[in-house]
C-alpha cells in the first residue's frame, strides 16, 4: 500500500471514530463509565474518546494492544478530538474501560451511528 493510500485510511479511521464519538455524545456515555474520577493522581483519559475507539476496535476485531497502537499511530489527529491528550492510552486503559461495558451500552451507540 503507498502513503498516500496509508494517509487516506488513517483519514477514514479517524472520521469514524469522531462519527462515534458524536453519537455517544447524542446518547450519553453509559452510567457504568460515567462516574466520577479520583480526585487524586494523573487527569483521567476522556472517557467519551476512550469508548468511541473501544467500539471502534470491537467493530474492527481488534486487542486492546491494537487500539493502543492506533493513538500511537494517530495521536495528533486524536488531539482534533480532544486538546488535553496528551499520550495515546494504555491498553490496560482500555480493558478497565471495556469491563465496565453492558452489550446493551454498545448496542444503543452502534444503532445511533447508524442513524448519522
Amino acid at each position: 500500500m503507498g502513503t498516500g493510500e496509508e494517509v487516506r485510511v488513517a483519514e477514514n479511521e479517524i472520521r469514524d471514530v469522531m462519527l462515534i464519538y458524536d453519537a455517544i455524545e447524542m446518547v450519553g456515555l453509559p452510567e457504568l463509565i460515567d462516574k466520577p474520577a479520583k480526585v487524586r493522581g494523573r487527569k483521567p483519559f476522556n472517557r467519551q474518546l476512550l469508548l468511541s475507539i473501544i467500539i471502534y476496535g470491537l467493530q474492527k476485531g481488534w486487542s486492546y494492544r491494537q487500539m493502543e497502537m492506533f493513538c500511537e499511530e494517530n495521536l495528533e489527529e486524536l488531539r482534533k478530538i480532544d486538546e488535553t491528550l496528551r499520550k495515546a492510552p494504555d491498553h490496560s486503559i482500555f480493558y478497565l474501560t471495556a469491563k465496565e461495558l453492558r452489550v446493551t451500552d454498545i448496542l444503543r451507540i452502534v444503532a445511533k451511528v447508524k442513524e448519522l
